[in-house]
């Protein structure tokens, strides 16, 4: 849970949730939900039931999510269609080119046993070790893509930019 606010109220009043939290100094904020409240006479006395509806969000989130991961340790990967992942999130901004190589290598080599499993959450989990070298500011947005991109992987009917993903 994130929370930004200012003493001047220069800056609106901002919750957010998530399992992959970002809030820099400059108070930019990253999360899988947001609250974005003015500064208004009410705004402080209403924060308490604001912060108890987030909190409240957070099983169904973390339900979510687990049902997600365990998805995709279902369905299993071979290098050919992670290949196409690659590029698919090269073309979607989840990495820089120059990252590629480093995502296929946590691929062949894995640096967690529990990631050796050809599957699409070990392939997920490469992706995840590259982006820890990557800027974390973009890195909740980044992250979503490449969500999208595993999502669109389990149903290839999802669209992914307006343009279906298939990996046949």
């Amino acid at each position: 849970l994130g929370f930004r606010s200012s003493l001047d109220k220069t800056m609106t009043l901002m919750i957010a949730l998530a399992d992959t939290m970002f809030v820099c100094d400059n108070m930019v904020m990253g999360g899988d939900a947001k609250f974005v409240k003015k500064h208004c006479p009410t705004a402080m006395r209403s924060l308490p039931s604001i912060i108890q509806s987030e909190i409240r969000k957070l099983p169904a989130l973390m339900e979510k999510r687990e049902n997600t991961y365990a998805s995709y340790k279902e369905h299993a990967l071979d290098d050919k269609n992670f290949h196409h992942i690659v590029c698919q999130s090269i073309i979607e901004n989840v990495i820089p080119t120059s990252k590629a190589n480093k995502v296929l290598n946590e691929w062949n080599n894995p640096r967690h046993e529990a990631f050796a499993p050809r599957n699409l959450f070990s392939g997920f989990n490469a992706f995840t070790e590259v982006c820890k070298e990557t800027p974390i500011v973009t890195l909740p947005e980044r992250l979503g893509k490449l969500e999208m991109i595993c999502d669109a992987t389990l149903d290839p009917q999802k669209v992914i930019r307006g343009v279906g993903f298939s990996m046949n």
